[in-house]
């Protein structure tokens, strides 16, 4: 490519060299065909969150449910898991959008997940505090049921209410070099939160 695109300047100066201009010709030719060799370098642009990270509704399956997006992450090690429920599926009376689970939530198995609870907040234009702003109620999920049962290394569940079902609402495991962690949380349940890092 290089060969071919200075055999043509070279060609165009020999066509234009016995006029006027012929020098000037020459090294106009000539940058151009350096500049077509170059790279064109592309600003970087923030990357959205991944399609299939976002909580998008409060369904118990399908595209969009906390369900559906614990089973991409557990393929996903590292992956934050934010929420952008649109208030139309706020309950009467809540201020904050409610998942009620069917049965058990999957096992966390991907190393590293985040379960972010204040990103739906930060999502609809308020600020990013340290509250809840979603609620995980377990009152439909079946006897023994736990809220999250993060099985990977260095998984953090952050700012959600959890209720509601009959186990803890959280069962937590990890190696003891790098527990996981649940952060600002309000938990509720009929038994206590449960924590291992053996």
């Amino acid at each position: 490519m290089i060969a071919k695109a200075a055999t043509a300047a070279w060609g165009r100066f020999r066509l234009s060299r016995l006029g006027p201009r012929g020098r000037w010709t020459y090294h106009y030719l000539a940058i151009l065909a350096a500049a077509a060799l170059l790279p064109v370098a592309s600003a970087a642009v923030p990357s959205a969150p991944p399609r299939q990270a976002l909580v998008t509704n409060t369904s118990d399956t399908g595209a969009g449910s906390l369900r559906a997006v614990i089973v991409w992450a557990d393929t996903h090690p590292g992956a934050t898991i934010r929420f952008r429920i649109p208030t139309s599926q706020l309950k009467p009376g809540d201020t904050m959008p409610t998942i009620q689970p069917a049965s058990p939530l999957p096992i966390i198995s991907g190393n590293g997940t985040v379960i972010d609870g204040a990103s739906q907040r930060a999502g609809s234009g308020g600020p990013h505090i340290k509250t809840p702003a979603i609620v995980i109620n377990g009152a439909m999920a079946g006897p023994h049921s736990y809220g999250f049962h993060p099985e990977g290394a260095n998984c953090v569940i952050r700012r959600l209410v959890i209720n509601g079902f009959s186990g803890s609402g959280n069962e937590i495991f990890g190696p003891r070099t790098r527990p996981n962690a649940v952060q600002d949380c309000h938990v509720v349940s009929t038994a206590p939160v449960s924590v291992f890092t053996g």
